[in-house]
């Protein structure tokens, strides 16, 4: 069922959207043979923002062993923070605490402490987008179970304790935004929704080749196989592989990476050399294209300084570059990219379909795990 009525994940027509939930919960009862009468509300949207806050709680009686009544104590105090009249508080997550100086405490129960300081992932968000979207659950004769903003619910569908306990990013990218949650020691500790979602590409097929919205959602459904990772996998085989594996036709390299300027005389041309041959490497032995974006300019942090070096790029299946930029000033790069480019490249270059993967089946695996 089309969500009609929404724009970027924000309300523009409750009379469509409240429809929409309507047929949506039809279906599920349906289906399931279930009766819907309440559920929860998933908010979304570029009005949500969180932030960090610590709270120093207040311990009359000096040092005494925390109680869990003093830990739902510290946290209702927490929660009471400062806001605009038109933000709504929708959570504050416990990060961790200090007992005495002492950092790091994931559970202070039992704890004997005098001092007692709660940090906080707090996030809010708009109450009249808030208001709007209850308002069309109310319409569709459901009540309200509770309110969850969009990143922590993504967070909590896909992520196992162990994977919040290691550290990780889930990044889940819809029509209209994109909810981030990043993790670490098993807490929520930065969370946030960009403006930016699959449909701002389509909208830009739309512009570019003058062509109706669904045409070019099409287009881009059959053709735009792309395989986006980070800055530090452009360093090793194993994440491009993976995702040429899964259907990636490009492998997109967002990075900011340069130079330290003492290095750059010294050092300078080897390691732009040996980057470029990196991004090369990838497109041929995966028999993609590659595409590898960097920052230009300079950045200072105290005493330390970095150059950027630029030279974003696009490489065919074959290594070779066909578009390149320089290392001064930002640009827009435009090749027109031939997919069968990259079936010749597998077929005539047959490292992807003949690799020996009985020999190095375990080379994701870590041997200190045996």
């Amino acid at each position: 069922i089309d969500s009609d009525g929404m724009n970027k994940d924000l309300v523009v027509d409750e009379q469509l959207v409240s429809d929409c939930l309507t047929k949506s919960l039809e279906n599920i009862s349906k289906e399931e043979r279930i009766n819907i009468d309440k559920a929860f509300i998933g908010v979304s949207g570029t009005h949500l923002e969180s932030k960090n806050h610590w709270t120093n709680i207040s311990r009359p009686s000096g040092m005494t062993s925390i109680t869990q009544d003093d830990i739902d104590e510290a946290l209702k105090i927490a929660s009471k923070i400062d806001l605009n009249n038109d933000r709504k508080l929708l959570h504050a997550i416990p990060r961790s605490y200090t007992l005495d100086g002492l950092h790091g405490i994931v559970n202070p129960l039992g704890m004997h402490t005098a001092e007692l300081h709660v940090e906080t992932h707090i996030i809010t968000g708009s109450i009249n987008s808030i208001t709007n979207i209850q308002n069309c659950l109310n319409k569709s004769k459901v009540k309200v179970a509770g309110i969850v903003a969009g990143p922590l619910a993504s967070a909590e569908s896909v992520l196992s304790p162990t994977e919040k306990d290691e550290g990780c990013v889930v990044v889940d990218i819809g029509g209209g935004s994109t909810d981030i949650a990043v993790f670490d020691s098993g807490n929520v500790v930065h969370s946030k929704v960009l403006p930016i979602g699959g449909n701002l590409f389509t909208s830009d097929i739309c512009i570019a080749l003058d062509l109706e919205f669904n045409t070019s959602e099409a287009l881009k459904i059959k053709y735009g196989n792309i395989g986006p990772l980070i800055c530090w996998d452009q360093w090793f085989p194993e994440a491009a592989r993976l995702t040429a594996l899964r259907g990636a036709q490009i492998i997109f390299y967002p990075t900011a990476i340069g130079w330290h300027p003492k290095e750059k005389k010294k050092f300078g041309k080897a390691q732009l050399d040996s980057w470029i041959t990196m991004q090369k490497s990838h497109a041929i032995a995966n028999g993609t294209y590659v595409v590898a974006v960097n920052r230009v300019g300079t950045e200072k942090k105290g005493n330390r300084k970095i150059e950027f070096w630029g030279n974003s790029m696009i490489i065919d299946p074959s290594g070779k570059i066909i578009g390149k930029l320089g290392n001064k000033k930002e640009g827009i790069l435009i090749r027109e990219i031939n997919y069968n480019k990259i079936d010749a490249a597998r077929e005539h270059w047959p490292f992807l379909r003949d690799r020996r993967v009985d020999f190095y089946k375990g080379i994701l695996k870590n041997p200190e795990d045996d």
